[in-house]
């Protein structure tokens, strides 16, 4: 299964996705794509290296550089209300999560590693719902 992780800017929840996705099933294919692609925070690489998760590859996509017809599930972190063309019969969830960029300076380590641990909790459920 190919999932793909939507957000924003994807600097922050989609590459959690992306990133704990392949280190909790590795054997799904997973993306991060975003809407306005700018960079993956450096808050989000410290946060899933503590986890011992490496942030190596990790990159902001646009969806233009995103296989859409290989895409099996699409979690948004965003509002997507159908403006995400992709092949008929492609599930598509959105997970409602602040962005952890959005905290104020001395709060946003705190709210990135709250990010990963939910993002992480949801993640497994799915991984076990996948079977």
């Amino acid at each position: 299964m190919h999932v793909l992780f939507l957000d924003e800017s994807g600097g922050a929840r989609a590459p959690l996705g992306e990133a704990l996705l392949r280190h909790i099933a590795p054997w799904h294919d997973a993306t991060a794509a975003s809407w306005s692609p700018s960079h993956v925070r450096p808050e989000i690489r410290e946060v899933l290296a503590e986890s011992g998760i490496s942030p190596e590859g990790l990159r902001a996509r646009g969806l233009t550089s995103v296989p859409l017809d290989e895409v099996d599930l699409v979690v948004a972190f965003v509002a997507d209300e159908g403006k995400l063309r992709v092949r008929p019969g492609v599930e598509r969830r959105t997970w409602r999560l602040p962005d952890p960029l959005a905290a104020p300076g001395h709060e946003r380590i705190e709210a990135c590693r709250a990010a990963r641990d939910e993002i992480e909790r949801r993640l497994r459920a799915l991984v076990k719902e996948l079977g």
